[in-house]
């Protein structure tokens, strides 16, 4: 019996940095103007990545997907 061949490996993860800037205006809450505001959330939310850290009035969240 021969021993069964190594599996394949993954490639490395590459990091990824991903950035948004919204308008943090009340009356643009809900519009196109903060789309990308409300994509980065619902991306760190179906990864369980919680955005919890402010920086320079940055909200941050680290984490891996």
């Amino acid at each position: 019996v021969s021993p069964p061949e190594p599996r394949p490996q993954s490639p490395p993860c590459k990091p990824w940095l991903i950035v948004n800037i919204d308008n943090p205006d009340k009356k643009f809450n809900g519009t196109r103007h903060n789309v990308g505001f409300m994509m980065v959330d619902v991306i760190a939310e179906a990864e369980g990545i919680s955005i919890n850290t402010v920086n320079f009035k940055a909200q941050i969240g680290k984490g891996t997907f």
